[in-house]
């Protein structure tokens, strides 16, 4: 009696969900976003080195010129960092930015009384690409299948959280005043 062998389908793919879908598409968005915007500061930042160097300027032992420089230092090592670690680089970025925003609020407030006002409302829109790069990890973690339940859940809580931050540097950016 011949027996016919089954044949092997492979077995059909689970059907992907369209809010999966659209999460990648926006993770992706994302990541190019700040991609591109990290790219264009460093090349920003390295006319600025390069026109430094050509002066043959001498560093400043003065304390804010040195913290200046340890800052530029952290933020290009973030943004480098965050092309393979976008969380990671995100964080440090956001951490020296707030650092710094600390730091000349006091020397405003030693200065004049007053921590700032509304002229100060642009240094927020420096604000935007860290929490870009971290709107993005949250986003690629959320699709990936993979991903632990606490870093699952983190991601979960932090990707609306973000995106109302962004939205409100974007803002404060935009409707900040001009002085030349």
């Amino acid at each position: 009696m011949n027996a016919i062998a089954p044949i092997d389908h492979p077995a059909p793919e689970a059907p992907k969900l369209p809010l999966v879908r659209t999460l990648k598409v926006l993770a992706g968005i994302t990541r190019w976003t700040w991609r591109v915007c990290s790219i264009l500061l460093m090349l920003f930042a390295g006319s600025f080195i390069l026109i430094g160097l050509s002066q043959r300027f001498r560093i400043s032992t003065d304390p804010e010129d040195l913290a200046l420089i340890a800052f530029g230092v952290v933020v290009f090592a973030g943004l480098i960092l965050a092309w393979w670690h976008e969380g990671l680089g995100g964080l440090i970025i956001l951490l020296a930015a707030g650092t710094a925003t600390v730091i000349d609020m006091v020397r405003n407030w030693r200065a004049t009384g007053h921590a700032g006002g509304g002229e100060d409302a642009a240094g927020f829109g420096v604000l935007a690409l860290p929490l870009l790069m971290l709107l993005s990890w949250s986003l690629h973690t959320l699709c990936e299948p993979q991903t632990r339940p606490f870093t699952r859940r983190v991601a979960l809580i932090a990707a609306p959280l973000l995106t109302v931050a962004i939205a409100f540097c974007v803002a404060a950016l935009v409707h900040a005043p001009f002085n030349p």
